[in-house]
């Protein structure tokens, strides 16, 4: 809760102020925490079993880089497969050809 009382000459202005305040606590507060606690397990689990030599900052970045490459990659192989399924249903068999 705030003290203060915001004053907006428009309500595009209020419009903007709202929607970036809702985008910057909702969606990037959100966005954050998810990330690290998607991230930290991976850097942690790198960092213990990083072989003799190298550095454990060196493991951990490594397996989080190989952790995040793994999981982008399987998003977008499910996202192509969902937009190809809603793709032909909102088709609806109209591109057949009689």
């Amino acid at each position: 809760m705030t003290n203060k009382v915001r004053a907006y000459r428009n309500w595009e202005e209020q419009f903007d102020d709202e929607t970036s305040e809702w985008f910057w606590t909702e969606i990037v507060g959100k966005a954050v925490a998810v990330g690290l606690a998607i991230s930290l397990p991976m850097f942690g689990f790198g960092a213990i079993v990083a072989p003799e030599g190298v550095s454990r900052w060196e493991g951990g970045a490594a397996a989080t880089v190989a952790g995040h490459a793994f999981l982008w990659d399987h998003a977008g192989k499910a996202t192509m497969f969902v937009a190809g399924a809603i793709e032909n249903a909102m088709d609806n068999g109209s591109s057949e050809t009689n």
